[in-house]
């Protein structure tokens, strides 16, 4: 039935890989994991039909597989070590006892109990002790640490192991970084040339863009050489408000701000001179193309934070509460 009986899941630690094998096993125990043929469009699965009354129900597409709840399970959670085996069983017992799974499944004393007598054992023992021993679904986690103490030394993590009742089809979840214990299924990505894939959520990620392909050419892609010399046309208006500096003054016994005038002539005389200084680099070129203006006020943002970095108010703002505005201490 299966083109591919082995499952390996491999990543860095804390990103969920043993709660996710927890809802594996919940699934393989009560969900519709057996293939019951393929749909021909309308079809529906209700859990309510299987003794679940969550309430969910599925309506399968033309072509789609289908799926019918195993009559009895019997599922083992492999692992060198108890405190191991408790990174699936844990979240899995969770998930049973703040959900609908309760309803079919029931947490015992060591082990969880599933419809028509099946059950869920976490199990570290050696491989001899399970001949005869036949289950449904197993996951095994961390199975590069396999060897010695628990009698697994050796073992190739992708081959049946604990005796021939293992099942014919079980994930393997592992952190990144973490060798099988077999050598024989040790891989160098520098001898095989792997070229690992790049991206994710981030914006822009991914691969670079290929300058002369097709897409590119459709996309109106190009890249363009910044001239050394820099940008040689004038610099636009500064777009933000000028900056109040304010100054303290006491009389009878009171303390208040007033403006400073002269401090606040030499913050913007500061201000233009910088902004006209980044309009006169090479970057500057791509800011004034029609496509990039909406980038002026990020310029100028960066300016007006240069010149508050350069002046006292980054230290007065620790003692002082922020008024807004610059502050002269006077």
């Amino acid at each position: 039935m299966f083109a591919n009986r082995r499952g390996l899941v491999v990543g860095p630690q804390k990103t969920g890989k043993s709660p996710w094998g927890a809802s594996i096993t919940a699934f393989e125990a009560v969900g519709p994991c057996i293939f019951a043929g393929w749909a021909e469009g309308g079809e529906v699965y209700r859990c309510e039909d299987h003794g679940c009354s969550c309430g969910w129900s599925y309506v399968y597409e033309p072509g789609e597989p289908m799926g019918i709840p195993r009559p009895m399970s019997t599922i083992q959670l492999l692992a060198t070590a108890e405190d191991q085996t408790d990174n699936v069983y844990r979240p899995l017992q969770e998930m049973i006892r703040r959900g609908p799974l309760s309803e079919q499944m029931k947490v015992r004393e060591g082990f969880i109990r599933t419809p028509n007598n099946g059950r869920i054992d976490p199990i570290t023992s050696a491989p001899n002790s399970k001949l005869g021993n036949p289950i449904h679904f197993a996951l095994a986690d961390e199975s590069g640490l396999y060897g010695g103490e628990n009698g697994a030394e050796g073992s190739n993590p992708f081959a049946p192991r604990f005796g021939k009742g293992f099942p014919k089809f079980s994930p393997d979840i592992r952190r990144l970084g973490a060798m099988p214990a077999d050598p024989r299924c040790w891989r160098d990505a520098n001898l095989e040339l792997i070229t690992m894939t790049s991206g994710g959520r981030r914006n822009r990620s991914g691969p670079k863009a290929d300058e002369e392909s097709g897409r590119s050419d459709r996309r109106g892609y190009s890249l363009t050489a910044l001239p050394a010399e820099g940008y040689d046309g004038a610099a636009p208006e500064f777009p933000l408000m000028p900056r109040r500096v304010l100054r303290w003054e006491h009389e009878d016994k009171r303390r208040f701000q007033v403006v400073d005038d002269e401090m606040t002539a030499l913050v913007a005389d500061r201000e233009q001179a910088l902004w006209e200084w980044a309009w006169s680099t090479p970057q500057a070129c791509a800011w004034s193309m029609p496509s990039e203006m909406w980038r002026i006020h990020t310029i100028a943002m960066w300016v007006r934070t240069f010149v508050i970095c350069e002046s006292d108010e980054p230290r007065l703002l620790t003692s002082r509460p922020c008024t807004g505005s610059l502050i002269r201490s006077g």
